[in-house]
């Protein structure tokens, strides 16, 4: 009887290797798949000084690329940032660095190391001071719970195995933007609705009322698609004021007052 092959004569036959290297990466794909639903805890046991490894290349860029006219504007959102700091101490962070980068749309991000980025629509957009502070503040919230770590998802465990394995900060900043680090994730309305209340409590504590989400509200839902989670369509637009007013009046915070006028000049 003649043998056949199940390779015809000529061709070639598969590597002796490439079944456990398929083998391998099946496992490591599904070894990061189930450890996905754990994200929640890697991000609690995470290190603040691994996340600030993580995006300090993307730092240092946004620091070298403000614009120098809006050198006194971020002199001001720092300063707003420290007394939100000093104010409501506790959270993941201890402090929180700020940066300004050039962009249309009208977003305050909060990232990984307690970075906060504004862009310059949101400085042209906002008209108070009081309106800025919200916008930090309802970041901050997120941060201090943690919440923008786990957005991330799998793409937090694959940026610390790479930390580990000993990869430059330059590429593991350049991962994470480009994994949608400042594509801007929405969060659960559980999240969104902690984060409002304490930046309310912010605004009470900082200006005696919470005048001005309002008028930023009102203005992001007129920018067509460009601002981030905080408005996503003008039917979101109006159920965030909604609630906004629903807890100034569960908390009998006054929505009247004087706030503090936007943009300022430079050097101002």
């Amino acid at each position: 009887m003649t043998s056949t092959s199940a390779f015809p004569l000529g061709s070639a036959r598969p590597r002796g290797w490439i079944g456990p290297a398929v083998a391998l990466l099946a496992l490591v794909a599904g070894s990061l798949w189930v450890l996905s639903y754990f994200t929640g805890i890697v991000a609690a046991m995470l290190p603040v000084a691994a996340e600030q490894r993580w995006t300090a290349a993307l730092w240092r860029e946004v620091d070298a690329g403000m614009p120098p006219s809006r050198a006194t504007q971020r002199n001001r959102l720092a300063d707003i940032v420290a007394r939100i700091v000093e104010r409501h101490r506790g959270g993941r962070y201890p402090d929180y660095r700020v940066g300004i980068i050039v962009d249309e749309r009208a977003v305050v991000h909060g990232l990984p190391g307690g970075l906060l980025l504004v862009t310059t629509g949101m400085l042209d957009l906002a008209t108070s001071e009081n309106a800025l502070a919200y916008a930090l503040a309802h970041e901050i919230a997120h941060l201090r719970r943690g919440e923008s770590l786990r957005t991330l998802g799998r793409v937090l465990l694959v940026v610390g195995l790479l930390d580990l394995a000993g990869w430059p900060e330059e590429r593991l900043s350049a991962m994470l933007v480009g994994a949608g680090l400042l594509a801007d994730q929405p969060f659960p309305g559980a999240a969104e609705a902690a984060a409002d209340r304490f930046a309310l409590e912010v605004l009470m504590g900082e200006y005696g009322h919470v005048n001005g989400p309002a008028a930023l509200l009102a203005a992001l839902g007129r920018q067509e698609g460009r601002h981030g989670h905080m408005i996503e369509s003008p039917r979101r637009m109006s159920q965030r004021s909604g609630s906004l007013r629903a807890i100034a009046h569960e908390e009998d915070w006054s929505s009247d007052g004087d706030v503090v006028p936007w943009p300022i000049p430079d050097g101002g």
